[in-house]
């Protein structure tokens, strides 16, 4: 209140209360109080005033109406008020408190740039440490107060410098604002969220050169890859390749690669993919990169280290995949940074999910879920409870455990991610037909097929032509030919993206649909070259699987020989 009704009065406002003495400054309080227009004051904190939200809201509106002036000379006063009291650098996110009203008070004087420069970035963000952001995991509120730079809260419309009553935010101010944001709409919303994809497109039109253009890129490329939009997502890996290129920045050139490896995994193409995620393993440096976590929103080892373990997975090494998935989150962890230790969480989920580990999915699964609710951070939340819900279907949940993972997937499907759908498509078709509903799971197969066409995303795509087959093999009325038909469709798929994992589970069941037939042997034949190829992982639920078929089918032929002697 000193700094509200210290001289010179603001006009309109503050006249009566410049000169006035205490007793009558605590006389008018009181009749406040009386009045209920101010709360009775803490025993606690004596000299704190406030008032009811209704009023408050009430007579803040008023006033920016009624005196924008006025309004905009007191936010002013109370921007400097909070800026000296609060700690020059706060340790927690409580003590961060005074610095967010700072910012609110400061964008409300039409001072935005001195709220930027001064509190947010020097402050708050402590330059290129991202402090508030990642170090303290403040993201939600974070965003509120960066909502304050933008006309109405619409991310798209950051406040411009050409209004002669206020600051403004200059063009390159306007990008950082707009980059912030939509790396902070990411980590709480989602990947694919329309308001990431908006801001970081309104971004590309203020940019003026490629050093600008990177970061904003970058965003666009998750954005689209995530949304399973393959092609854009190309173009742009591409584009931040030839920018890294020309530039010979060793950041750039790390992302560049990701972009480019996790493009090329996304569309089946595992051999390329982890060609690129090696080269940007090679290129980390810890020093120089760590940093890369907090400015384009994943740390790039982790990340490289995940994608690449689970495309070892697909191409038949599923312990170096464990071994490559359990260093990411540890990288993950010592870099400090939330959104990508969730990522690893659910790349660790889906891995043992896709080994059969189903002890080992749930774990990942939970502390995914408690991760996510911790961190207000909804993209990774839908997806563990898939995953959990797998795992309590596989541990006996029947109906209810199914019905858990239909209402998870739509639920992930509605933050705009595709990009996992045909995964979770093909583990909850084979869900639905243990439970006798094969047409349910039959339409969910044809629709991911359809989904894949569409967009490109291809690393499942030999699995959900497997479980075709199985479906159509296995349901009341069975059609042995066609599943034959998706079988080899699968193999096709697999053996092209040298996917031998997936090879093993659709040659395993080849074997069981031509047992007896003259087919048999030669898928038998198929199916012992490809186990044979297995050089680790033989403890593993496909691997097991496929050598008790090949024992069983080599002892009925020991036992037919001996019976003919």
């Amino acid at each position: 209140m000193a700094d509200i009704c210290r001289k010179p009065a603001i006009a309109g406002l503050t006249e009566d209360l410049v000169n006035l003495a205490t007793p009558q400054y605590r006389q008018l309080l009181a009749r406040l109080r009386r009045a209920h227009l101010l709360l009775v004051p803490d025993p606690e904190r004596p000299d704190f005033i406030d008032a009811h939200p209704l009023i408050r809201e009430h007579f803040r509106k008023r006033l920016q109406e009624e005196q924008p002036t006025a309004w905009r000379e007191a936010n002013s006063r109370l921007f400097d008020y909070y800026r000296r009291f609060a700690r020059e650098f706060p340790d927690n996110v409580e003590e961060m408190e005074p610095l967010f009203q700072a910012m609110k008070c400061g964008c409300r004087a039409g001072r935005e740039t001195d709220a930027l420069h001064d509190v947010y970035l020097r402050r708050i963000m402590r330059g290129e440490e991202y402090f508030a952001g990642y170090k303290l995991g403040s993201l939600n509120p974070l965003l509120a107060v960066l909502s304050h730079f933008f006309e109405d809260g619409d991310w798209t419309l950051p406040i411009g410098d050409e209004q002669p009553d206020r600051q403004g935010l200059s063009r390159e101010d306007q990008l950082t604002v707009l980059t912030h944001a939509g790396c902070f709409l990411t980590a709480t919303q989602s990947y694919a969220a329309p308001e990431v994809g908006r801001v970081f497109a309104f971004a590309e039109t203020l940019c003026q050169g490629d050093a600008e253009l990177f970061p904003v890129i970058r965003g666009l490329w998750v954005y689209r890859l995530v949304r399973a939009d393959l092609d854009e997502a190309d173009w742009r890996a591409r584009r931040l390749f030839e920018i890294a290129g020309e530039s010979g920045a060793s950041g750039q050139l790390v992302e560049a690669h990701l972009a480019m490896g996790m493009t090329a995994v996304y569309r089946g193409d595992f051999t390329v993919g982890r060609e690129h995620l090696q080269a940007c393993l090679e290129l980390y440096d810890p020093i120089d990169h760590h940093i890369n976590a907090f400015k384009y929103g994943n740390d790039p080892k982790a990340t490289s280290l995940a994608f690449d373990g689970y495309s070892a997975w697909m191409m038949g090494y599923p312990e170096f995949a464990v071994a490559r998935c359990n260093e990411a989150l540890k990288q993950a962890e010592s870099v400090g940074h939330a959104f990508t230790i969730a990522l690893m969480l659910f790349v660790l989920a889906m891995l043992h999910q896709a080994i059969g580990d189903v002890e080992s999915t749930r774990n990942y699964a939970d502390r995914l879920i408690t991760y996510c609710k911790r961190q207000g951070s909804s993209h990774f939340l839908s997806q563990g409870m898939v995953f959990r819900a797998w795992a309590e279907f596989k541990m006996g949940g029947g109906k209810p455990a199914v019905d858990k993972m239909y209402a998870a997937l739509k639920q992930h499907l509605e933050t705009g991610a595709i990009v996992t759908h045909s995964h979770h498509a093909a583990t909850l078709a084979e869900a639905l037909a243990a439970i006798g509903s094969y047409e349910q799971a039959l339409d969910l197969i044809r629709r991911g097929l359809q989904m894949i066409a569409d967009h490109g995303d291809r690393r499942w795509l030999a699995e959900l032509h497997r479980v075709h087959g199985d479906l159509l093999a296995a349901k009341p009325d069975p059609e042995p030919e066609a599943a034959l038909d998706a079988y080899n469709r699968s193999l096709g798929v697999a053996r092209a993206q040298n996917a031998k994992s997936f090879e093993l589970r659709t040659l395993v069941r080849m074997a069981r649909l031509l047992a007896g037939s003259d087919g048999e042997q030669e898928a038998i034949a198929s199916l012992s070259r490809t186990f044979a190829a297995f050089e680790e992982g033989h403890d593993t639920a496909d691997l097991k699987e496929a050598e008790a078929l090949l024992r069983a089918h080599n002892l009925r032929l020991t036992e037919a020989a001996q019976a003919t002697r």
